[in-house]
């Protein structure tokens, strides 16, 4: 295992297996994602390994660095920290979920408690993976580009959703008679 302050991340024992994958497209590997945890060794950690895997990183030392990132620039992935001292992950995730402009942000909780009760509260509370400290890089790579991949769809599917909410004969008038002819305007016959 590799350490800092403490154990930062588990080692397979193989540097370049342990540090270095290729994210899975040229989308992904240009996401910005906003890291906050209070722990110097563990944020510089995780900011290196996804800097080295092409990720544009913020760090945040802590909840309210957090916040003021968040209000700058919404990134497109959150990796929170539950133990913080100025703002704990919970309190900052419900804060988060609470908001519509972030409510569909996906969000990876980081601890060092044990997930029987860390993971099960976090993913109640709106997020939407949690990892465990020490963390295996292999492993949060994947559920980066998991979370990623994840959010990538739903923004998607969010944007169809407005624009044919926004076509003309969209409106309930609009589904109601496209879905009485098939899917297809109502023609005239005759």
């Amino acid at each position: 295992m590799a350490a800092g302050k403490g154990l930062i991340w588990e080692s397979s024992g193989t540097a370049k297996d342990d540090f270095v994958t290729t994210p899975s497209s040229a989308c992904m590997s240009s996401s910005r994602i906003l890291v906050a945890d209070d722990d110097v060794a563990v944020l510089e950690s995780v900011t290196w390994l996804l800097k080295e895997n092409g990720y544009d990183v913020v760090p945040a030392n802590g909840g309210a660095q957090c916040l003021e990132a968040l209000e700058r620039r919404s990134p497109d992935l959150l990796l929170l920290d539950i133990l913080m001292p100025d703002t704990d992950g919970y309190t900052l995730l419900e804060r988060i979920k609470g908001e519509e402009r972030w409510r569909d942000l996906p969000v990876l909780m980081l601890s060092a408690q044990p997930p029987e009760d860390a993971s099960v509260r976090s993913l109640g509370l709106g997020a939407s993976d949690f990892i465990r400290k020490p963390y295996r890089p292999k492993e949060l790579l994947a559920r980066v580009q998991a979370q990623l991949r994840m959010g990538s769809v739903l923004r998607s599917t969010r944007q169809a959703l407005v624009r044919t909410e926004e076509a003309p004969g969209a409106g309930p008038a609009g589904r109601r008679q496209s879905s009485q002819t098939g899917g297809h305007p109502a023609r005239g016959h005759g």
